[in-house]
């Protein structure tokens, strides 16, 4: 990977308004709500999930798979529009290659 990638989401009011960055070996996640924000290395990540499911009983969501001992996940809520939704299947893919090259060293 060479250059960092931000996804900025706008959509849906504070709860679901952020800032996601991942630099190759860091993903931080910012806002939605909350104070500071939340970070992981590469090594704890298994995979990012996303959903972009939305009805009755679904939200769409970007979920952080943690590698180490099953925990250290995270699930954010997110409202994205079309070209946001783009831009996270492009960050999901980065960290979910780079998260590859750990698999079998972290477990």
């Amino acid at each position: 990977m060479s250059e960092p990638i931000q996804v900025i989401l706008k959509q849906g009011g504070p709860a679901y308004s952020g800032l996601i960055t991942f630099d190759g070996v860091i993903l931080e996640v910012f806002g939605f709500a909350t104070q500071g924000s939340r970070r992981f290395h590469i090594a704890t990540i298994e995979r990012v999930e996303l959903s972009f499911k939305s009805g009755m009983l679904a939200t769409p969501t970007f979920k952080v798979n943690g590698r180490i001992g099953g925990g250290l996940s995270e699930v954010q809520a997110i409202k994205p529009d079309e070209r946001e939704q783009g831009e996270l299947i492009a960050l999901a893919e980065a960290v979910n290659t780079e998260a590859e090259k750990y698999e079998g060293i972290t477990q």
